[in-house]
């Protein structure tokens, strides 16, 4: 009984110390880390970041960013359109880095024409239910992105 109190005063005792292991000192840089905090720490990878519009640097938009940049409106970060780059993503080669970024961009249209083209669909560049039922099955690798 002695050891649990013992336990249970250090948990108390240590758990109201303050730690340098949490300062923060601002956003995220390109790389993900804090860059004035001390000890120098990092929460994301350098792949998980994008420049934001207000110069810094921010989690991308498909890996949750609650940023300004992710809002609604023309070109904005939509799940559905997240889903479909996913699905292109298995199926299709030669992608480029950050093609999964949850916006219906022309790389993304011209990404759902090349799928199309490869699985015999009507080449129109909208994804509408033969499409997605296509994108919903085993890739064939035949879907390559011409760049």
């Amino acid at each position: 009984m002695f050891r649990f109190w013992i336990a249970l005063c250090f948990v108390v005792v240590s758990s109201s110390i303050p730690s340098q292991g949490f300062a923060h000192s601002g956003g995220l840089n390109a790389q993900g880390c804090h860059g004035g905090s001390r000890p120098y720490h990092c929460h994301r990878s350098p792949s998980e970041m994008t420049p934001s519009s207000s110069g810094g640097y921010r989690l991308r938009c498909d890996l949750g960013s609650r940023s300004r940049d992710c809002g609604s409106g023309a070109g904005a970060y939509n799940a559905s359109v997240l889903s479909i780059q996913l699905d292109l993503q298995r199926h299709c080669t030669n992608l480029p880095v950050g093609f999964v970024d949850g916006r219906m961009g022309p790389m993304t249209s011209e990404a759902i024409r090349q799928f199309q083209r490869s699985y015999g669909l009507t080449v129109d560049g909208v994804a509408g239910q033969r499409t997605l039922s296509a994108l919903a099955s085993t890739p064939n690798g035949r879907c390559r992105l011409n760049r």
